[in-house]
């Protein structure tokens, strides 16, 4: 039986489980606190001949896949992250940070990417934010990374193979009958803390290819763009936060293109130099890794 207390960016959680098969994945899920909060949300995960249950705040989720569970419990506990994140703006995003530490966030529908442009600016020397969602303040025109572990694709690693190290000894989960792999932001050489930090720049990610020039997206249909964003519709804001977001989008970068282009502008380095990066980084993590 493991039980694991996460600090979810402020959000208290506790998770009790009997599936030995999960628990390496758990344990790594989100930044852990040696003591239980009294206010913690609390999930158990159990099993009883090859059927397997999640309980929770408000959900029961059965199942016979039991690599769905793990992905399961961090969609549960994303919208409890998500409706208490007070008066920001939860956009679907991967981010990084410039040399001067401020925010570049890389939005595009699902599969194009977001991921695997963190990991190479990463594997450049970059401070990664995340790779899932990020919480926008346009009044004090910061943003928020979300403290869990890097979700990897099968497409990166089919793009990028030299990624295949980060995976070394890690058993993958299913979502959509696809598999991913968790990565800890310790195995990436990361901080887990999530700090407020300076947006510099949206970039919304192009489907033309990955060497697609930025072009500055006009003032007239950024909002529009970036709503199509929002993580949840219900969490669109509306009154007088619009004015905060349109005063927002006027003071930082709004591009479109490819992510060769992005790693260029604010990282400066080529798509040859990004390569080499990568296959110099070990990210501390064991080699071996496959798909």
């Amino acid at each position: 039986m493991l039980t694991i207390h996460y600090d979810v960016g402020r959000l208290p959680v506790t998770v009790t489980t009997s599936v030995d098969a999960i628990q390496a994945a758990l344990t790594d899920l989100y930044p852990s606190v040696p003591a239980p909060s009294e206010d913690a949300a609390r999930f158990r995960i159990t099993s009883d001949q090859g059927s397997y249950s999640l309980f929770g705040p408000g959900v029961s989720y059965h199942t016979t896949e039991r690599d769905t569970l793990v992905p399961a419990l961090e969609s549960q506990i994303r919208d409890l992250y998500i409706a208490q994140a007070d008066r920001a703006w939860v956009l679907h995003s991967s981010g990084f940070l410039t040399d001067h530490g401020e925010a570049v966030l890389v939005i595009g529908q699902p599969g194009a990417g977001k991921t695997t442009l963190a990991l190479r600016a990463i594997a450049g020397g970059a401070c990664g934010l995340s790779d899932e969602l990020h919480l926008w303040y346009p009044q004090q025109g910061v943003v928020v990374g979300y403290p869990r572990a890097y979700a990897i694709k099968e497409g990166t690693f089919r793009a990028f193979p030299e990624f295949l190290n980060l995976i070394g000894g890690l058993a993958p989960s299913q979502w959509n009958n696809r598999p991913l792999w968790y990565v800890t932001p310790h195995r990436l050489g990361l901080s887990d803390s999530a700090k407020p930090v300076t947006l510099r720049a949206l970039v919304f990610l192009s489907r033309q290819g990955d060497q697609q020039a930025l072009r500055p997206v006009p003032h007239w249909r950024r909002l529009s763009t970036l709503l199509s964003h929002a993580w949840v519709s219900d969490r669109v804001p509306f009154g007088d936060r619009f004015g905060d977001i349109l005063s927002a989008l006027e003071t930082i970068d709004v591009w479109e293109g490819g992510p060769d282009a992005v790693l260029e502008t604010y990282l400066g380095y080529s798509m040859a130099e990004s390569s080499h990066a990568i296959q110099a980084r070990s990210f501390s993590a064991r080699e071996g890794g496959s798909l």
